[in-house]
């Protein structure tokens, strides 16, 4: 048996920053399923007003509780390699039905960030945003898109690299445990994290594993007000003609149990990321599972649609790399 090279998956939270070293086992003789493994988990609690509804107020403090988490993992390497859980409030995602998309990359980029911007009321140029083309005919074309604020997410980047940490991928926990549930579910909801645990606790509508409607509760929250949030949502999806038969729970058996006893009519409440259960903790799951797979799910590090005016500046500035090369070639060979 071997061990592919550790992956940490990593979280902030307005309270503790939350990490877990995990990788993936093969055996040599052909075996056709890995094994998943969390080696290694750490936690560590962020002092209060150091962050606050995901935006880092106290770097200094904050990075101080960076580095005494990542210490404590005790990876080897000299620089390590991570996917970053950014909080649920801070990213925006959506599906869009759009007109049939343009065939030009720069063109159909164009019109996505122009319609993005019509949604959110942050400017466009300010906004990471990554998108994925879910269905496609002559008519129209419908489009996942994900967007964060450039400002929120470079903050956690820089404090990532100056701890040592080079991050790979960037997502979010409800869309980590989305990307974990079966491609056959189509509509369906997700309530990830333990009310009165700390934090917050996003409850999400998604569509195709695409995240279109969100309401994010305070962890301070009760049961009832997890229930009339959950109603709300239904009742919502149910003017859009949404058919809603499942909500998927990750938060502890409290909460599952309490959500079942609800008795929503036409709703089965199932436990999300059963077969994971790696840990004691319940805030490892998502953390491995991005680490295991950080390429099945939304990565807003992959931005896909930006300005024509970058596209031609990366083109003018390869052309100009290109024709040096020639023109050194000429020189070298004459």
């Amino acid at each position: 048996m071997f061990f592919s090279s550790p992956l940490i998956g990593l979280e902030f939270t307005d309270h503790a920053i939350r990490a877990v070293v995990a990788r993936r086992s093969f055996l040599r003789r052909g075996k056709k399923k890995a094994d998943a493994t969390i080696q290694l988990q750490s936690e560590g609690k962020i002092p209060q007003h150091s962050l606050e509804q995901g935006i880092v107020k106290d770097r200094e403090k904050c990075a101080e509780a960076l580095d005494d988490v990542i210490t404590n993992l005790h990876v080897p390497t000299h620089r390590k390699r991570a996917v970053l859980c950014l909080p649920a409030s801070k990213v925006y995602t959506s599906i869009l039905t759009l007109p049939s998309l343009p065939s030009g990359k720069m063109e159909r980029d164009d019109l996505i960030r122009s319609t993005v911007a019509d949604i959110i009321p942050e400017q466009s140029s300010d906004l990471t945003i990554t998108s994925t083309v879910l269905h496609s005919s002559a008519k129209e074309s419908v489009v996942g898109i994900a967007a964060v604020a450039r400002t929120v997410l470079q903050v956690y980047l820089d404090l990532c690299k100056d701890a040592g940490v080079d991050i790979l991928g960037v997502t979010t926990a409800p869309l980590v445990i989305a990307a974990s549930l079966s491609e056959g579910e189509n509509l369906f909801l997700l309530l990830q994290g333990g009310i009165k645990g700390g934090g917050e606790v996003p409850v999400t509508l998604f569509d195709s594993l695409w995240s279109i409607d969100e309401e994010v509760l305070p962890g301070e929250s009760d049961n009832d007000t997890a229930i009339n949030v959950i109603n709300e949502l239904l009742a919502e999806g149910k003017s859009r003609d949404h058919v809603i038969e499942k909500l998927f729970v990750h938060g502890g058996s409290a909460m599952l149990n309490a959500l079942r006893d609800a008795n929503f009519p036409d709703l089965l409440v199932e436990e999300a990321m059963p077969t994971l259960k790696l840990s004691e903790k319940k805030w490892a799951g998502p953390l491995a599972a991005s680490a295991l797979s950080p390429g099945a799910y939304v990565n807003l590090l992959r931005e896909s649609t930006g300005s024509s005016h970058r596209w031609i500046l990366i083109s003018l500035a390869l052309l100009g790399v290109f024709s040096l090369g020639v023109l050194l070639a000429v020189v070298v060979f004459s």
